[in-house]
């Protein structure tokens, strides 16, 4: 979203502001978190970084989106980032764009806005499908059944990498970390996740013609304090 607007300040001079607002995993993040898949003593958060490449140069980072997780409660937290310009000096600002209430159970959110301290009991409940913002929960890996898959090491961990080419030329790395035999983890990506039994710790989505690629990780953060977690515990 653009904002552009023209103010006069003292002496007579223009002050340009200009509002670039990026929501956090805007193009092809993608989110998908399996009802019923949280154990009751989970709490911690998911943090999702996306950065966009071209040329082998890294373009834009993305503000982190983060997802949190407290038993059966789930949080989305979307950032925002403002450019200003002033006089031909930029700068940048993060701040929450708003939260999102999520039953994955029922496949229903609630739009919180920035205040989580507000009471939630009369703010509608919405299919998730109408959720603008943040990471898609019902995006298309365009996953091909002529994949390759093999082993390797990432982060000094062994995985594995799938690669493949999607009919529309897209071609995607996926490299999955195999999923905990103690613990039931929650399915991020349920295209790609349950058929290899790991979860997605990075993925590199390369377009075609010299258009550049975008590069999506996440790690999971074990969380016994945080204000989100907190305010997590009242929430309706």
């Amino acid at each position: 979203m653009y904002i552009q607007t023209e103010l006069t300040v003292s002496g007579g001079n223009k002050m340009r502001v200009i509002f670039i607002s990026i929501l956090a995993a805007g193009i092809s993040a993608l989110f998908f978190l399996r009802p019923g898949s949280q154990e009751s003593g989970n709490k911690g958060a998911y943090i999702i970084s996306l950065e966009s490449w071209q040329g082998g140069q890294r373009i834009f980072k993305f503000p982190n989106d983060s997802i949190f997780v407290c038993g059966d409660r789930t949080v989305q937290q979307v950032m925002r980032l403002d450019q200003f310009d002033f006089q031909g000096k930029v700068s940048l600002m993060q701040s929450v764009e708003t939260y999102y209430l999520i039953d994955f159970n029922k496949g229903l959110f609630k739009d919180l806005g920035r205040d989580l301290e507000q009471k939630t009991e009369k703010i509608p409940w919405k299919d998730l499908r109408e959720k603008r913002y943040g990471i898609d929960f019902r995006g298309d890996l365009h996953f091909s059944e002529n994949f390759k898959i093999k082993d390797t090491v990432y982060e000094g961990k062994k995985i594995k990498k799938i690669s493949y080419t999607a009919e529309n030329r897209e071609k995607y790395d996926i490299l999955l970390e195999p999923f905990s035999s103690e613990e039931r983890e929650p399915v991020f990506f349920d295209v790609i996740e349950p058929r290899f039994k790991g979860r997605v710790v990075k993925m590199t989505t390369s377009y075609p013609d010299g258009k550049g690629m975008v590069v999506y990780t996440t790690k999971y953060v074990p969380l016994s304090n945080h204000p989100v977690l907190d305010a997590m515990k009242n929430l309706r």
